[in-house]
């Protein structure tokens, strides 16, 4: 998305092009959501969505720009952002009990109940540098909202990483994994 600079208006205004470096295209919060997928699952009679969104504190008035042809990463002071944060972590939701549309939602298939399903859901980041892939594992995975020993038709999860060294130029991914082991989806923190 590429953001619009408007010039003022009036008598005494001309336009004027702006650096190329002013460009502003995206304006990060501390909470960044990742987008949501849909699924049918064979025996069930509900849907099962899952909704993800990334947090880190630091990532607050971090700002993608675009230089030319190069895009820039700035954290709030506008200084370059060269490494993502040393810890993230994720907001997971998994639910049956959301009204979201996808004209070809993805097909699932288990022999779980939704409430076992959803309590069996695993997580794992991928750190992509070009072809060469970096799995890393959550240091914690926590269920928060309604206790697992209540049966309810969604879960969320807060999920924390910790993270090596990672250049913002790197790709990271949150895979979702079935109770099985198996990605059902993936969430791209994307942030160039």
């Amino acid at each position: 998305m590429v953001g619009l600079l408007l010039c003022g208006s009036g008598a005494h205004s001309t336009a004027q092009a702006a650096p190329a470096f002013q460009e502003m295209e995206h304006v990060y919060h501390a909470r960044i959501p990742l987008g949501a997928d849909l699924f049918t699952v064979e025996g069930w009679n509900v849907p099962l969505s899952l909704l993800a969104l990334a947090s880190n504190p630091q990532f607050e008035g971090w700002q993608s720009r675009l230089a030319g042809e190069r895009h820039l990463l700035l954290d709030a002071a506008g200084a370059p952002v060269q490494y993502y944060p040393s810890t993230l972590a994720f907001r997971v939701s998994a639910a049956t009990n959301l009204k979201l549309f996808d004209p070809s939602p993805f097909a699932l298939h288990t022999t779980l109940s939704p409430d076992q399903y959803l309590l069996r859901l695993r997580f794992q980041l991928k750190i992509f540098r070009g072809l060469q892939q970096t799995a890393v594992q959550p240091e914690s995975v926590r269920l928060i909202g309604v206790p697992a020993d209540i049966a309810y038709d969604e879960r969320v999860y807060r999920i924390n990483f910790a993270l090596p060294d990672v250049p913002t130029s790197d790709r990271i991914v949150l895979e979702v994994l079935d109770p099985d082991g198996e990605r059902i989806c993936k969430f791209h923190l994307d942030l160039m």
